[in-house]
């Protein structure tokens, strides 16, 4: 790979794994070059898995928030049961 296709392609995998919208054109340009090059097949590979991985991350985030809430919900329930029980 020259300089200019090391750089474009490096572009590329950043925006992928940065989960940003990346072309039909630009991916399959990528995949092109992925398959004839190793190191290009890794670069790609790994920044899929960051793209993946930081999804999950997210995703685990949200769960704890909505973890939190129902904890929260269920706390003024019981509170509210307690008040009402004893007035």
């Amino acid at each position: 790979m020259n300089v200019e296709t090391r750089q474009r392609f490096r572009e590329i995998t950043d925006r992928i794994a940065k989960r940003e919208p990346v072309s039909c054109t630009d991916m399959a340009w990528a995949q092109k070059w992925a398959m004839h090059n190793h190191n290009a097949d890794t670069n790609l590979r790994r920044a899929r898995q960051i793209a993946t991985q930081s999804k999950h991350i997210e995703e685990n985030e949200d769960d704890r928030i909505m973890r939190i809430r129902k904890h929260r919900s269920r706390v003024e329930s019981q509170l509210k049961l307690y008040n009402d029980l004893n007035y």
